[in-house]
């Protein structure tokens, strides 16, 4: 598959995408010495800031230097903290190619389910002599809290380690007592320094790419610069008066506008609309309303094929173009 030198995807840890990676600050050192100590970490940082990219990162640093057997866990399915060990032991065994025999019933006595002690049982079975650094990704912040705040004794007691990802927002929970205890580092992922930003595009786009001011986050550099790869600092600024605009309206008007980068078009018959923003219909079409008033968006209305008055739809108003008539 070809992708896009300006895709969003978080980088992995293959050779080709190393050669994208930028570190920002000392993050990444930060999280190598922590791992060579043995201690577990809280690895966090604001959307985008690149959490998945710097694990691995991480991942392929201590692959290379052969720092011991790492796994890299992605959590993000996990609902419970049955469901999160469960995705460490298949990580563990499908990354040590390892097979517990003790864990297969026989044809006349099926095995029986699954708890949280058998799995942490098999968990010590698979890391016993090994060592091993887990790698957690995108964990639901309120199972982190429970299964590192109530099983944290019964964590310790494995051989391994845990580097965890949180997004900032959600540190009040992650790290609410007794979970606190169990994170002996944390590490913040800083924003990009602008020239930090300007390698990250120079990088994927093959030439240098001047920037007047750094990006919140490596996500944001990227964003600007597929919207105008020429001139991805006027795309930037463009999107955070937008942004800025909006949430003068009030928090509907900024969710609405963040769901427009996301989606493109944004209408208020949309389901995605009412479930990410938590209101009505009306409440959408009203806010929608107001931002055409103050020149955000504009829009076209859509007929999807069937009988009835067709749909509005709303986008971005692009700078010094005419908007229609709402009557």
């Amino acid at each position: 598959m070809i992708r896009s030198p300006l895709s969003a995807r978080p980088l992995l840890d293959t050779e080709g995408d190393a050669a994208l990676f930028v570190p920002l600050g000392r993050a990444l050192d930060d999280l190598v010495r922590a791992t060579d100590r043995g201690h577990t970490a809280l690895l966090h940082g604001a959307r985008g800031s690149g959490r998945t990219t710097m694990l691995r990162a991480l991942l392929r640093h201590r692959r290379t230097q052969e720092a011991g057997p790492t796994v890299f866990v992605q959590a993000a399915r996990a609902r419970d903290p049955l469901d999160a060990l469960t995705a460490c032991l298949d990580a563990a065994r499908e990354t040590l190619d390892e097979h517990d025999a003790t864990d297969v019933g026989s044809t006349e006595a099926p095995p029986e389910a699954p708890t949280v002690t058998s799995t942490l049982h098999a968990l010590g079975r698979v890391c016993a002599g090994r060592a091993v650094t887990f790698l957690v990704d995108n964990l639901d912040p309120h199972v982190a809290h429970r299964l590192f705040g109530l099983g944290r004794d019964e964590l310790w007691e494995l051989e391994a380690t845990f580097v965890v990802t949180a997004l900032d927002e959600d540190l009040p929970l992650a790290l609410a007592p007794p979970a606190d205890a169990f994170f002996e580092v944390r590490v913040a992922i800083p924003a990009p320094t602008r020239e930090e930003a300007e390698a990250l595009l120079a990088r994927r786009l093959g030439r240098p790419v001047p920037l007047p001011s750094p990006p919140s986050t490596p996500r944001a550099a990227i964003d600007a610069a597929r919207r105008d790869p020429e001139d991805p600092a006027s795309a930037d600024a463009l999107r955070r008066r937008r942004l800025d605009d909006a949430a003068a309206i009030g928090p509907t008007a900024l969710g609405i506008a963040h769901l427009l980068d996301e989606v493109g078009g944004v209408s208020a018959a949309d389901a995605i609309a009412r479930d990410r923003l938590g209101v009505s219909a009306a409440r959408v079409s009203q806010v929608l309303a107001q931002m055409y008033d103050g020149g955000i968006v504009t829009f076209e209305d859509v007929r999807d094929g069937g009988p009835g008055r067709p749909r509005r739809r709303y986008r971005w108003a692009e700078p010094d173009t005419p908007v229609p008539s709402q009557g």
